[in-house]
């Protein structure tokens, strides 16, 4: 993971692209303020995959609600099958591993923080 986070950081000095130009960053975003409110209404995922964000759930609001705001959300590049983000909070910045099956819905995600304030 200690690579991964190196990897992205390194991606992160060179020219990023705007998170619109990628569906996945709608979905990320969608996640994000679902998770922030304990809510997973917007999230197009399978059942898996909300079980286990559901079993987390108060924990992850908690987090999200110290974040802070979405201030940014930059694309850096797909690792592995996985769109990589930096998404800048008002209180810190978290890395995103994202990965969608052909139908929108999400088959993975992960993330790691890198800076909180």
């Amino acid at each position: 993971m200690v690579r991964l986070i190196v990897a992205a950081l390194l991606m992160a000095l060179t020219s990023p692209v705007a998170a619109q130009e990628y569906s996945s960053a709608n979905v990320l975003r969608a996640v994000i303020e679902d998770l922030r409110d304990g809510t997973l209404d917007d999230v197009p995922s399978n059942r898996a995959t909300v079980d286990a964000i559901r079993k987390q759930k108060d924990k992850t609001r908690k987090f999200y609600q110290r974040l802070g705001p979405v201030e940014d959300i930059t694309y850096w590049d797909t690792f592995n099958g996985r769109d990589l983000y930096l998404v800048s909070f008002k209180s810190g910045r978290v890395v995103y591993q994202l990965r969608l099956q052909r139908n929108g819905e999400i088959r993975n995600i992960k993330f790691r923080t890198i800076i909180m304030k």
